[in-house]
């Protein structure tokens, strides 16, 4: 297997335009990684999967993105990861 290092991803992806914020999560059931960025507008996937596939190896560009106005965050004002991943656990039920 590949190490997957959801730092990395998440700082390639930040280097694409117009997305200001993200957060990559590995959807263990659909064993693949998910990433949610913080847009003010859309940006087609393929578009963001381009610009990290020059960053990184193919398999660590995620295989879907979740574009959003703005990431949740939790008590102490950091990416409040725990609700993005029940959000993907929810989507797989």
């Amino acid at each position: 297997g590949n190490r997957i290092e959801l730092g990395e991803g998440e700082n390639a992806a930040r280097l694409v335009p117009g997305v200001k914020n993200v957060c990559a999560l590995l959807d263990a059931k659909k064993k693949e990684i998910v990433l949610f960025a913080e847009t003010e507008e859309d940006i087609p996937l393929r578009v963001i999967q381009r610009s990290m596939r020059k960053l990184l190896p193919s398999y660590m560009v995620p295989a879907r993105v979740a574009l959003l106005k703005e990431l949740p965050h939790n008590a102490n004002d950091k990416i409040d990861r725990a609700l993005l991943k029940r959000r993907l656990e929810e989507e797989n039920d």
